[in-house]
């Protein structure tokens, strides 16, 4: 089994490969560096090396952008898709009850009182 990634490492994991699915090709390490906000290309490079040595990418030695996820990269990020799914699926199904909620309340506020609790 591979060890988990820091979470910084399975951002830079999906990144990759969100932009290998619009692009048709890998990133640079300066555009990886860009979208997490990394300031350094070593920084970028170590976690890269990272990511390699847990298995979850393979890297040629010589060609920045010849990087591919492996099977256990794959599905370490289709992982994270999924559950930021059920993320936000369990966030909407909150928000739409605190609505109800205040609608039942804005409601029961504005209920008509009967006759004798008027005079």
């Amino acid at each position: 089994m591979n060890p988990q990634p820091a979470p910084r490492q399975l951002e830079l994991l999906r990144f990759i490969h969100r932009f290998r699915q619009e692009h048709d090709f890998m990133p640079t390490h300066r555009e990886m560096g860009q979208a997490l906000g990394i300031l350094s290309t070593n920084g970028v490079n170590d976690h890269l090396v990272q990511l390699e040595r847990k298995g979850f990418l393979v890297r040629h030695p010589r060609l920045q952008r010849a990087l591919r996820l492996t099977e256990a990269g794959l599905r370490l990020v289709q992982q994270a898709e999924h559950a930021d799914d059920v993320e936000r699926w369990a966030e909407q199904q909150d928000r739409l009850r605190e609505e109800q909620a205040l609608c039942d309340h804005i409601n029961a506020a504005q209920e008509p009182r009967p006759l004798e609790d008027c005079t």
